[in-house]
């Protein structure tokens, strides 16, 4: 079953060639209705839910000075309550069948915070506390709840999936022309990255691990490397590598403006 907000548009694509086997539905997670009406249509169609990919979510772009109460609540309700919702609505039919997982995708920056991306950092580590806690309430059930934490892949996601907030859009804020050089700075280095595949994969090896997986799954070199720098390297050293970045120097060629 796969879910999306509009699948006359997306549908087919993604059925292409698997038409016998993927069903695809309308799913905003921001709507208690429309969570509840689909797992009950996937209980319908398939008897029972084997595992659940918990994977809608955008990012917001902003200082923390310039990014709109009303912004950050969209964003929590997409990227932290949508993860919740569809979480509450199966726990109870897995519990059921006396075995199940969940992966909650949640980001690199949940380890890694920098410049602009501070709102989407903090909605993507209540993600990883959520799942922390979850996994630990429900594996009594038979319920595996993994946290699967992407760097940075060619995607959508730096492009018209990024809600650049409006006082940058307006070009009002106070650090406009830092924040206009670092976003160009972190689109082109999202444009070098690999493609989406290896994501799909790891979140694909979770769901078929015959033992249950580990808690925290970082995807790809990036989010490995700056993972362990972080850990590493004491708070100075750690703002010092990041005041290098676009940001801060105008001279600076480094992308790195958060995950």
């Amino acid at each position: 079953m796969a879910t999306m907000r509009s699948p006359d548009r997306d549908g087919p694509a993604v059925r292409a060639g698997l038409e016998e086997r993927i069903h695809t539905a309308r799913l905003d997670v921001t709507s208690d209705e429309e969570t509840a009406a689909v797992v009950e249509e996937t209980l319908e169609r398939f008897g029972r839910i084997d595992a659940v990919v918990n994977n809608a979510g955008y990012g917001l772009y902003g200082t923390v000075e310039d990014v709109g109460v009303d912004e950050v609540k969209r964003l929590i309700d997409t990227n932290l309550l949508g993860q919740l919702r569809l979480c509450q609505a199966v726990i109870g039919p897995m519990r059921e069948v006396g075995k199940g997982t969940i992966v909650n995708v949640a980001s690199a920056g949940v380890y890694i915070v920098a410049p602009l991306t501070g709102l989407y950092s903090a909605s993507k580590m209540a993600v990883a506390a959520m799942t922390e806690a979850l996994r630990l309430e429900v594996k009594q059930f038979g319920i595996s709840v993994v946290s699967v934490e992407p760097g940075m892949y060619r995607s959508d996601w730096q492009f018209g999936s990024l809600d650049v907030c409006q006082r940058l859009r307006d070009e009002e804020s106070v650090y406009q022309e830092a924040s206009m050089r670092a976003l160009e700075a972190f689109r082109e280095m999202g444009e070098t990255r690999p493609g989406a595949a290896t994501t799909g994969s790891t979140i694909a090896d979770m769901v078929e691990l015959e033992q249950e997986p580990p808690l925290h799954v970082p995807v790809g070199e990036d989010a490995y490397r700056l993972r362990e720098q972080r850990r590493m390297l004491t708070d100075e050293a750690w703002e010092q590598m990041v005041m290098q970045g676009p940001f801060f120097d105008e001279a600076s060629t480094d992308g790195f403006a958060g995950y």
